[in-house]
C-alpha cells in the first residue's frame, strides 16, 4: 500500500499527463522510495510504460535486457536493438504514448563505452516527440546531481526534477498510524524517515522494535545502515569513525578533528564533504549568524543513522556479550528520553516547514535555531526554534515531557527569551509533547496533537 509522498506523486502524475514534457529526473539516497513513487504514479496515470532497473554491466548487456522487456511489456515480436538510439526511434514509430523509466541510471551511465551516455540521451530527448517520455532515476546522489550541472549535456532537459528526501515526521507517522502522538514522536526520533525503516516497524513496543530491527545482528535496519555507506564510499572505516564522533555529541570541526586525533585536516575536510554530498550529514548554522563559520557545526541527517552511531556502532561487542535485551536495558533505556528530546526539536522545525509549504505562514523567511551571546550576563546559549520574519523573530521552546508542562517551567523559558534585549521578538511560543498545566494568552502553545493535525498538514 502506497503511503505519503502526496505532493511528489501529484507532480509526477502531472508530468506524465502533460503533452509538452519529455524528461524527468527523480533522485535520492537508497531506499528513500523512488521506485515505489514512480510505479505508483504510473499506475494511477493508467499509461503504457516500460520500467527497467539498470544493472552494473556493460552497455550491450543492459541494452539486451531492455530489448527483451520492450518486446514483452508492449506485446511485440522479439526485437534486438543495436543501440539506444534505434530503440527510441522504434518506440516513436509506434505512435503510442509510452513512458520509459531508467531506474538506477548511474549503472547504465558507468557501463557506456561507445559514447557518453548523457550526450546520447540529450540527442534522444531533443529529437523525440513528447508522446515518448523518459524518467531517469538514481541513488548515487552526487552522480545524479551532475546531470543538473550547467556543463552536463542533459542540463535544461528535465521538465521535472524531483529530489526525494527521507520522509518528515508527519509522513513517517502514516506508517505507524494508531499509536498515540507521543509514541509517533518516539518512533520517528529513533527510526527516522526512510520508507524502509518506517514500513519495517511492527505493532510491538518501541523497545521491541529497537531490539529486533537495530540491535539484532540480523536486524534489517542494522544491515541497511552499513549498506548505505558501502554502496558509495571508498573509505568506509574513516566515515564510520566520523559518524561515531558525531553520534556521540561532537559537532564542530575542531571537536571532530581532536576526537579523531588526526594530523591531516585535508583528509577530514574531504571526507566530511563526501558525507555531506551523500546527504548523510549536513551543516547547521544559527539563523542569526549564517556567515559565521565559527558557529557552523555538523549533524547526522537521519535519525536512524544518528541512533545507530550513538548507541550501537561502538558497542557491538557489548551487544554480542550481553544480548540485545540486556544491552537495551543498561545502555539505551536510561538516556533514551534525552536522545528523543533533541530529535523533538527537529520535529517541531519540520512542523513549521510543513506549514510553510502549505502557505500557512505568510511572510516567513527562514526556520532555524537562534544562538545568542549575552555580554552583560556573560552567558551564551540557544533558543530551540526561531521563525524569521521581516519584523523580527518568533521564538519557540520545545520540551519533550512525560507529563503536562508546569507553569513554572513556561515562565522560566519565557524569562530567558526576554532577557536577550538585542533580539526583536514578534511572538513567543512553547511546544510540549504532553500539553500544559495552564496557559497564558500572551504566548502561543502547541502540543503533540497539534503537530499531527491531519486537516492542516496533509497535502492534497
Amino acid at each position: 500500500m502506497f503511503k505519503a509522498r502526496e505532493k511528489e506523486k501529484k507532480d509526477l502524475i502531472s508530468f506524465i499527463a502533460s503533452k509538452d514534457t519529455k524528461a524527468a529526473l527523480v533522485y535520492g539516497i537508497r531506499r528513500v522510495g523512488k521506485t515505489t513513487l514512480i510505479l505508483e504514479s504510473l499506475r494511477q496515470s493508467n499509461v503504457e510504460y516500460i520500467y527497467y532497473e539498470c544493472i552494473k554491466a556493460p552497455e550491450d548487456i543492459n541494452l539486451g535486457i531492455i530489448s527483451q522487456k520492450v518486446s514483452k511489456q508492449l506485446g511485440l515480436p522479439e526485437i534486438v536493438f543495436k543501440n539506444f538510439l534505434s530503440l527510441f526511434e522504434y518506440l516513436e514509430s509506434l505512435e503510442r504514448t509510452i513512458v520509459f523509466v531508467l531506474d538506477e541510471y548511474q549503472y547504465l551511465k558507468q557501463g557506456f563505452k561507445s559514447c557518453d551516455a548523457d550526450s546520447l540521451f540529450q540527442h534522444i530527448i531533443d529529437g523525440m516527440k513528447p508522446r515518448i517520455k523518459i524518467i531517469f532515476s538514481g541513488s548515487y546522489v552526487s552522480m545524479m546531481k551532475e546531470l543538473l550541472d550547467y556543463g552536463n549535456p542533459l542540463f535544461g532537459r528535465f521538465q521535472l526534477v524531483e529530489k526525494l528526501d527521507p520522509m518528515d515526521y508527519y509522513d513517517s507517522s502514516l506508517f505507524y498510524d494508531g499509536r498515540s502522538c507521543r509514541e509517533k514522536i518516539c518512533f520517528y526520533s529513533v527510526f527516522g524517515g526512510s520508507p524502509l525503516s518506517s514500513s519495517s516497524i511492527t505493532s510491538s513496543s518501541l523497545e521491541e522494535n529497537i531490539i529486533n530491527l537495530i540491535l539484532s545482528p540480523k536486524g534489517v535496519l542494522r544491515l541497511y545502515i552499513q549498506f548505505i555507506l558501502f554502496s558509495e564510499l571508498r573509505k568506509v572505516d574513516f566515515a564510520n569513525r566520523i559518524l561515531e564522533v558525531l553520534g556521540n555529541g561532537k559537532k564542530r570541526y575542531s571537536e571532530i578533528e581532536n576526537a579523531l586525533n588526526i594530523s591531516s585536516s585535508g583528509a577530514l575536510a574531504k571526507q566530511l564533504s563526501c558525507l555531506e554530498e551523500m546527504e548523510i550529514i549536513r551543516k547547521v548554522v544559527p539563523i542569526n549568524s549564517k556567515c559565521d563559520k565559527r558557529k557552523t557545526f555538523y549533524a547526522i541527517s537521519d535519525n536512524l543513522i544518528r541512533f545507530y552511531y550513538c548507541y550501537v556502532y561502538r558497542n557491538l561487542d557489548e551487544i554480542a556479550r550481553l544480548g540485545e535485551r540486556s544491552f537495551f536495558s543498561s545502555y539505551i533505556k536510561p538516556s533514551l528520553d534525552t536522545f528523543i528530546s533533541y530529535r523533538f526539536e527537529d520535529i517541531c522545525k519540520e512542523y513549521f516547514s510543513r506549514l510553510a509549504h502549505k502557505w500557512q505562514l505568510p511572510g516567513l523567511m527562514d526556520i532555524g535555531t537562534y544562538w545568542y551571546d549575552d555580554k552583560i550576563r556573560k552567558t551564551n546559549g540557544e533558543f530551540d526554534i526561531a521563525l524569521e520574519y521581516n519584523d523580527g523573530y518568533e521564538i519557540w521552546e520545545a520540551k519533550f515531557l512525560k507529563s503536562p508542562m508546569p507553569k513554572s517551567m513556561i515562565e522560566k523559558e519565557v524569562d530567558e527569551i526576554k532577557q536577550i534585549g538585542s533580539m526583536q521578538i514578534r511572538a513567543i511560543g512553547v511546544i510540549s509533547s504532553s500539553g500544559f498545566e495552564s496557559t497564558d494568552s500572551n504566548y502561543k502553545y502547541l502540543n503533540a496533537e497539534d503537530l499531527y493535525n491531519t486537516k492542516s498538514l496533509f497535502f492534497t
